[in-house]
C-alpha cells in the first residue's frame, strides 16, 4: 500500500531509524502541548462516543476568540476532509495546481472528473509563482 499523504512517521522510522521532520501532516517536532495533553486526558470520560460532528462548542469559542458568526466556522477532520469537502460541494471542472503541494488537492478534485493543470514551481524563481 502506497500513502500519499504524510505522516507516516512508523514507516519513515523503520526504513531511516529515526524521524523526520514532517511538514506535511501537522506534525511538531517539540512534541505534544501541555495544553493539548490536558485535554486528552480531560476527553477520556466521553472517548467512548463520537465527538460531536458539528463541533459546536469549538465553533463556539472560535466565533468568540476570533469574533466572527459561527455560521462562518467550518470545522472538519482535519485540511484533508475539509479539502474534499470543498471539491464535493463546488465540483470544478478545471483546475491549477501549484507544485509541488499537498497530495490531497489533485485527490480530491480528481474524484469529481476535474481536468487537473500543474504549475511546477522552481527554485530559480524561490518557488513562487510567475505569470
Amino acid at each position: 500500500m502506497e500513502l500519499t499523504h504524510g505522516g507516516d512517521w512508523a514507516g519513515y522510522r523503520a526504513k531511516f531509524g529515526h524521524d523526520a521532520l514532517d511538514f506535511s501532516a501537522n506534525v511538531s517536532p517539540l512534541g505534544l502541548p501541555e495544553g493539548v495533553a490536558l485535554a486528552i486526558v480531560n476527553a477520556l470520560p466521553t472517548a467512548d462516543r463520537y465527538p460531536d460532528p458539528l463541533c459546536r462548542e469549538l465553533c463556539q469559542k472560535l466565533s468568540a476568540s476570533e469574533n466572527v458568526h459561527e455560521n462562518q466556522i467550518l470545522c472538519g477532520n482535519g485540511a484533508a476532509d475539509l479539502i474534499f469537502r470543498l471539491v464535493l460541494a463546488k465540483k470544478p471542472h478545471r483546475a491549477l495546481l501549484p507544485a509541488p503541494t499537498f497530495a490531497e488537492y489533485a485527490s480530491a478534485l480528481k474524484t469529481v472528473g476535474c481536468e487537473v493543470e500543474y504549475f511546477f514551481l522552481k527554485e530559480e524563481n524561490d518557488f513562487e509563482i510567475t505569470e
